[in-house]
């Protein structure tokens, strides 16, 4: 049976589910020790892997871990695990095998509310025994960001974990890209093609328009002067039937739909600096300038003054690349 665990300013709730009485709860709060902070998100991973769930509080005013004894006791072991001194605010945790070992890594998405804090963000990575180390310095881009919102999302489908973060007070919304090693790189305008200006409280992916293609939701708090409001982006990257099944995509677009300009991401060389655009019959309705970007990544520009909003067929080398023009 589920139970429930409340962060408060003070001490952590806990509130267990009565199996003689599926759904009436009993306050336990003795099961995880009772430290005084401002908690600001909570999170149940396994860190030690040894199959019960271990209990993360992202504070205001210092993070805990505390160690779950497999009866759901716990024990607070964060000065022997976490990083230590680094005086942040933490908003939201996010754990995720960001370097493929197998444990399960941490990200921290910080604020600079309180004077003094460190508003960097963080990257801790797992031994596999449930001891953190920060690499902060050398896998993660610096920034000085309020960020509220963190999710780990394959956002370039190469099967490696990304970042997806959600920012007030001015930054906009932004995109990291892992390598596959935990090696994070700001790729916010490849994979979003634009800079969100939004006060981002929240962030939701998942497959909103049934299409198969996980979408982006994005929460907006509506600052006044601002007249923002929520936004969604739907992505559909989608390549044809040429590819075998099971087979790596040997090349990417987005975003998708389209609204006046792409990016395709591929190891194959370009037959030409521009490439055609097909309608549903297979008739060249447009050519689209390739313009390079480094490192295999092409941003087309999409004239629309002749074009209606639909599907179309971008034709590279004999790959079928379907294209959305959004209205």
């Amino acid at each position: 049976l589920p139970d429930l665990l409340f962060g408060n300013d003070g001490g952590t709730g806990v509130l267990i589910n009565q199996s003689s009485a599926p759904g009436e709860f009993a306050v336990e709060n003795n099961r995880v020790p009772q430290v005084d902070r401002t908690t600001q998100d909570l999170a149940l991973a396994d860190v030690d892997g040894d199959g019960d769930l271990d209990l993360f509080e992202g504070n205001e005013d210092g993070n805990l871990l505390h160690i779950n004894d497999g009866m759901g006791q716990f024990a607070n072991e964060s000065f022997a695990r976490l990083p230590q001194g680094l005086n942040i605010e933490t908003r939201k945790a996010a754990f995720g095998d960001v370097d493929g070992d197998g444990d399960l890594d941490l990200f921290l998405a910080n604020v600079l509310f309180i004077p003094g804090k460190n508003p960097q963000n963080r990257l801790f990575l797992n031994d596999g025994n449930g001891f953190f180390s920060d690499v902060t310095a050398t896998q993660l881009p610096a920034d000085s960001d309020h960020t509220i919102d963190a999710i780990f999302e394959d956002v370039d489908l190469d099967e490696d974990l990304d970042l997806v973060l959600g920012n007030v007070f001015g930054a906009p919304v932004k995109v990291y890209r892992n390598d596959g090693n935990g090696l994070f790189s700001d790729a916010t305008l490849a994979i979003l093609g634009q800079y969100y200006q939004r006060d981002a409280l929240g962030l939701i992916a998942a497959d909103l328009n049934g299409d198969g293609f996980r979408d982006l939701y994005i929460c907006d708090r509506k600052t006044p002067p601002s007249n923002n409001k929520d936004l969604l982006l739907l992505r559909t990257t989608a390549t044809a039937t040429e590819e075998p099944e099971g087979s790596e995509p040997t090349a990417l677009l987005y975003p998708n739909p389209v609204v006046d300009h792409f990016y395709l991401q591929t190891a194959l060389p370009l037959p030409a600096d521009s490439l055609s655009l097909l309608d549903l019959q297979g008739k060249v309705v447009a050519q689209v300038q390739a313009e390079p970007q480094g490192k295999g990544l092409y941003r087309f520009q999409v004239n629309r003054s002749k074009l209606r909003a639909g599907l179309y067929f971008l034709n590279l080398e004999g790959l079928v690349k379907r294209i959305f023009l959004a209205p």
